[in-house]
């Protein structure tokens, strides 16, 4: 970076997680063999002495909305 220009001759690439997802479904459906479908839990298990301010800051559907990189779609 010993220039002003030095970075109008760089470029960064950056995938987005649906084009991602994508890819992966396409390399996926290249292999053959039995397909697993892996399950999670979107709520916490709630009882009479949990603080209910815990299980109601994040609504599930806003948790279900995040696709973070690094981790399988939920």
């Amino acid at each position: 970076m010993s220039t002003p220009t030095f970075l109008t001759e760089c470029i960064i690439l950056s995938a987005r997680n649906e084009d991602m997802n994508a890819l992966n479904r396409t390399a996926l459906n290249i292999f053959s063999g039995n397909r697993y479908s892996f399950l999670a839990a979107d709520k916490m298990s709630e009882d009479d002495e949990m603080d209910r301010s815990i299980t109601n800051r994040y609504p599930n559907t806003y948790l279900n909305s995040l696709d973070p990189t690094g981790l399988p779609s939920f």
